[in-house]
């Protein structure tokens, strides 16, 4: 993969955009037995960046802005970030076969990325914590993982659509 300037300087505009997004979501957490769940609009950028890059772009921006966005959380630990890493890395895999196979269209691959980022966290609490018991949640969080998904869905079809003619973000992968 040849990476170059304009790359770089697409996933550091993205990237401070998602950062911005996380931050202003972590004020509208949804409590539900004791977990605190969001909406993922900060996910929409992976999403756009998923039409706009390559994989390989795309992987290195999804590490980035989970490491990047818990920076900013105040409950930052080494959990927080594994579970947040679990969720996106298995979130974009399944995008990205999900785009192999569906190709355009938008809003299914983010209702697939919705549902894969709450499985992959789960996974992750799972593995760490040993017991399989919190697994209870997952019909809840895949629920709530496809609603978001489809919410955020919509919004990036709607920045895809405006951005199109963009010299900046126009071209598509």
């Amino acid at each position: 993969m040849k990476l170059t300037l304009i790359d770089l300087i697409r996933v550091a505009l993205l990237l401070a955009v998602a950062i911005v997004i996380h931050f202003i979501e972590a004020f509208f957490v949804i409590p539900i037995g004791g977990f605190h769940l969001k909406i993922g609009l900060s996910n929409s950028i992976i999403l756009f960046a998923l039409f706009r890059m390559n994989v390989g772009m795309v992987l290195f921006f999804s590490v980035c802005k989970s490491f990047f966005s818990f920076l900013y959380e105040p409950a930052f630990t080494s959990m927080t970030w594994l579970i947040s890493m679990g969720g996106s890395l298995l979130s974009v895999a399944s995008m990205i076969l999900c785009k192999k196979i569906v190709k355009e269209k938008i809003i299914p691959i983010s209702v697939i990325g919705g549902i894969f980022h709450n499985i992959g966290q789960m996974v992750v609490i799972c593995i760490v914590v040993k017991t399989f018991y919190i697994a209870f949640y997952l019909p809840l969080l895949i629920l709530i993982g496809a609603i978001s998904g489809y919410i955020t869905g919509i919004m990036t079809k709607w920045v895809l659509n405006k951005t199109d003619k963009s010299v900046f973000f126009g071209n598509k992968v």
